[in-house]
């Protein structure tokens, strides 16, 4: 009888293990489901501004081109935050159309900046002057005398549930004919300006400068004493 009895309570036991891990996870099922719902009704309205500044450099680099853009980033996202928000992913993207030989009309999207939004106290982005974290890179040399708009996106990264994307295309520059260099050089007036290059030309490392040994410089010391 005693062996009996440990057996069926160890059944029950068991049994009511399972049914309340069951119930705990259909609940959280459901609670999920519900806030991924309720995020279909929030409604946000975002303001947003993105101002390409300057051309910093813009070179052709092993045959490819690659340009680092100068751009302001003015917004706030605050709206977009719900009570089912865990953050938002914030990037800068260039866009341009070029003429593929075999694939006819083609839309290129780079990425060129970031930033993660953690809460929504953080959400209202004044970057007044902000440079590329990633190349704007073009396989071959597709740039020259091309316009490209910038674009704002972000993605809502949610608790639970899906993830939603929005975004906001804002004109932005057309490239020049000839590369430009970041070394400024001298204007008349005084006030700095880019030295174009020549397109043709490859381009080629800096040379390292001469090491000098531990001899010389030893030897240096010694006429300055």
């Amino acid at each position: 009888r005693a062996a009996a009895f440990r057996v069926a309570m160890s059944h029950t036991f068991q049994h009511r293990l399972n049914a309340l891990l069951t119930f705990a996870v259909s609940t959280l099922a459901v609670l999920c489901l519900l806030a991924s719902i309720t995020d279909e009704f929030h409604r946000s309205d975002p303001v947003a501004d993105v101002r390409v500044l300057e051309i910093e450099r813009f070179a052709r680099v092993d045959r490819n081109d690659e340009a680092y853009l100068v751009f302001s980033v003015d917004a706030d996202l605050r709206s977009c935050f719900s009570w089912n928000t865990k953050q938002l992913f914030v990037s800068v993207q260039a866009e341009y159309e070029i003429d593929h030989p075999r694939q006819g009309r083609l839309t290129n999207v780079v990425s060129i900046w970031d930033r993660v939004v953690e809460s929504k106290e953080k959400a209202v982005l004044r970057v007044p002057r902000a440079r590329n974290k990633y190349k704007l890179k073009d396989r071959g040399h597709h740039l020259r005398g091309l316009p490209v708009n910038v674009t704002l996106q972000w993605n809502v990264m949610p608790i639970a549930g899906r993830v939603r994307s929005e975004k906001r295309v804002f004109e932005g520059i057309t490239f020049p004919n000839e590369y430009i260099s970041a070394e400024p050089n001298e204007r008349p007036d005084g006030r700095p300006s880019r030295r174009r290059l020549d397109p043709n030309a490859p381009h080629r490392a800096p040379e390292p400068k001469p090491r000098r040994n531990a001899a010389e410089t030893k030897g240096e010391r010694k006429s300055e004493l």
